[in-house]
């Protein structure tokens, strides 16, 4: 494993960056192959998929725009760069996208979404649809979404409008 690392390391191009697109917080593991300088986030925001059958994938929300931007591109350090924008504009072939200075609020938003659904629906084999017009899931839904809003606040993230709700009210529910 180690060997990677530094293959990993040596192999990045000068001006070269690697841009995660995951639903995790993955910079900081990330920096520690190829180094800060060398990192960027991306968050997926609303680009809801269910794997409809084996290799199967159904996009089970239309495509965002002015309403709803999908991708949104960060620096680590929060400063609105060229590189930041050009992936953004790379982005925006595929959806709409932004670049964000608050790359680590828009991460933690996304994961309290994330840890409000994925799971549950997991847990109880109901698709988004069914577990939200659930009373149950839904109340544990609503619970586990102010949790990992608390959490998220008290790291000192400024959270983002989660969908149609803000992040407070989530708190409060």
């Amino acid at each position: 494993m180690k060997k990677f690392y530094k293959t990993a390391e040596s192999g990045t191009a000068p001006g070269g960056f690697v841009v995660s697109l995951q639903n995790c917080i993955n910079e900081e593991r990330i920096a520690g192959v190829v180094g800060w300088g060398k990192v960027m986030g991306c968050i997926a925001s609303l680009i809801a998929a269910e794997l409809v059958a084996p290799g199967r994938v159904k996009r089970t929300i239309h495509l965002g725009g002015a309403a709803h931007i999908v991708y949104r591109v960060g620096e680590v350090h929060g400063r609105h760069t060229e590189r930041a924008q050009r992936v953004a504009d790379l982005l925006s072939a595929a959806d709409s996208s932004k670049v964000t200075t608050n790359l680590w609020g828009e991460r933690w938003s996304k994961l309290v979404i994330n840890a409000m659904r994925n799971g549950l629906s997991a847990a109880t084999g109901l698709s988004g649809n069914q577990r939200d017009l659930s009373e149950h899931p839904r109340d544990v839904s609503i619970r586990l979404g102010g949790q990992a809003v608390r959490v998220g606040q008290a790291l000192g993230f400024q959270l983002e409008k989660l969908q149609v709700m803000d992040a407070e009210t989530l708190a409060r529910a």
